[in-house]
């Protein structure tokens, strides 16, 4: 176990793939994104778990606690709750603690209450340490990942993770799968103007994606929360315009 810094600034921008051939036509369009080239770098397949206790007091207070896999090692990490995510890209400071890979937060329990205390300014009514010894999963995504490295010559680099997520609610016991694609930043400071414009001409010239409006915790509770009438036919309308908008964007592709 080490622990890592205990802010750090992570640059993430979420889309929804709308059609099958979203992977190909980005990795064809290199030249348009201004970059050199994509090298393929593995598929991976992981899961990431969010915890909270029974009565849900971590996300009560602003925090989300998730442990997650990266780069070949697995973190727990510590967030604050979004509901609207940046309409370019997430910029959060994030506590990140590398564990094992059977490790729960229980077992880090001392480093996760500094980090918590570390990342939030205010002052805590709940008794942290019952509360990360009471957590339990509530949500998890199991991930079937294909990741690629955008280069350029300029020394600019950024992630592309092409995603099949199966999203699981322990509450309501629901499921949902999806499409995805998440874009991270990888490269030093001075080239987040290069990764915004990267982004830009992403959107710009793959239609087949779509950004996501919200943070991927807040995305899982919404499309696993239990049916009734008014969402099922939020989620049948929903689907009409994302087939309509994939029929549409099918008949523009070359």
């Amino acid at each position: 176990m080490s622990l890592l810094n205990n802010k750090q600034t992570q640059l993430i921008k979420h889309y929804d793939i709308l059609l099958k051939t979203a992977e190909r036509k980005i990795l064809a369009s290199f030249h348009s994104l201004n970059i050199d080239s994509f090298s393929y770098e593995g598929k991976h397949r992981y899961t990431t778990t969010y915890y909270d206790t029974p009565e849900n007091l971590l996300t009560k207070a602003g925090i989300l606690m998730y442990k997650t896999w990266e780069n070949g090692s697995y973190y727990i990490k510590i967030d604050r709750i979004s509901i609207v995510a940046s309409n370019f890209m997430n910029k959060n400071e994030v506590f990140t603690l590398k564990i094992d890979p059977k490790d729960t937060p229980i077992v880090h329990s001392f480093y996760l209450i500094n980090g918590i205390s570390n990342l939030f300014s205010t002052q805590f009514s709940i008794d942290l340490e019952h509360v990360i010894k009471a957590v339990v999963p509530k949500i998890t995504i199991e991930i079937e990942s294909t990741l690629y490295k955008a280069f350029s010559g300029t020394g600019f680099k950024c992630n592309l993770a092409f995603e099949d997520c199966k999203y699981k609610n322990f509450e309501t016991k629901r499921k949902n799968f999806n499409k995805e694609l998440v874009v991270t930043f990888d490269a030093p400071g001075n080239f987040i103007p290069e990764f915004e414009t990267f982004c830009q001409l992403l959107e710009k010239y793959c239609k087949e994606i779509l950004p996501k409006k919200e943070r991927r915790y807040v995305y899982a509770k919404r499309i696993t929360q239990p049916i009734n009438k008014e969402n099922k036919n939020k989620v049948i309308k929903e689907k009409k315009i994302k087939d309509k908008k994939g029929i549409r964007l099918e008949d523009k592709i070359d």
